[in-house]
């Protein structure tokens, strides 16, 4: 049906972090194979990259480069290590900077976006946002996109609607 449609692009991802399961990812590459897609993407928050056990000295990435993968979109709520950890990973006491993660994924032959989630106090103002460009000018990351946390309209979850509530950009700081 993709096909049929002049489907361009694919998108991999998950509830929660794909990474966790290169294997899985390897055979969805596999699977896509015979379609030869242009773009295949992966969305990811990038934590586990940097994990040795998971990830070897990165032979997951040369076999996904390899199997068509182009494109890693990151996910990040800003471009400062410290907010990303205490969003991503709150109980770690170290986070690999982004920087470091955006390198590896260029010298793997990757086109890199930054998928921004806008959160209050984190990036929510054009000044904020400025800096987000800089980063990726400075950093050669080929594509940016932005997108405001919103809660979920029947989420079942009370608690997780109540954080996310708290966290939203107020309509002043989505209209600026």
């Amino acid at each position: 049906l993709a096909q049929m449609g002049n489907v361009t692009t694919v998108l991999i991802t998950g509830k929660g972090e794909p990474t966790m399961y290169p294997k899985e990812i390897t055979a969805y590459l596999n699977a896509l194979q015979s379609y030869e897609f242009p773009l295949i993407e992966l969305q990811t928050n990038g934590t586990l990259f940097q994990n040795k056990r998971l990830y070897g000295e990165h032979d997951h990435l040369t076999k996904w480069y390899n199997l068509g993968l182009s494109t890693v979109i990151v996910s990040i709520v800003g471009v400062d290590s410290e907010q990303n950890r205490r969003i991503y990973l709150p109980r770690a006491k170290e986070y690999t900077p982004l920087e470091k993660t955006v390198e590896m994924l260029h010298d793997n032959g990757f086109s890199v976006r930054l998928g921004v989630i806008m959160l209050r106090d984190y990036v929510d103002s054009p000044e904020k946002l400025e800096e987000v460009v800089a980063y990726c000018k400075r950093h050669g990351i080929e594509q940016l996109t932005l997108r405001p946390v919103n809660k979920a309209e029947n989420s079942k979850d009370p608690e997780t609607n109540r954080r996310i509530e708290q966290s939203q950009l107020t309509d002043e700081q989505l209209s600026i």
